[in-house]
């Protein structure tokens, strides 16, 4: 499970802009975009990977986040970070 340790809220808030929670839930959202799309995984070997609880957790989180299921993954430009 990813983890971002925090000196305190405002540390992660004033650098990126989001809470240290809404972060880590956009870098877990990233990282499964890049295990479906870059590795090819399946949906639930990519929930597993990037953390979620299980597959539905993560598609939850791909509606909520990208606005798309991971079955109607639109083609997308990934920007590179690391997985």
């Amino acid at each position: 499970p990813l983890r971002i340790a925090v000196l305190g809220c405002g540390v992660v808030g004033s650098s990126v802009g989001l809470p240290p929670k809404e972060f880590a839930q956009v870098l877990r959202f990233h990282r499964a975009l890049r295990l479906i799309h870059d590795r090819g995984l399946d949906p639930a070997s990519a929930a597993f990977e990037a953390g979620y609880a299980d597959q539905a957790h993560m598609t939850r989180a791909f509606r909520r986040i990208g606005g798309f299921t991971p079955g109607r993954m639109p083609a997308v430009a990934l920007a590179t970070l690391p997985l």
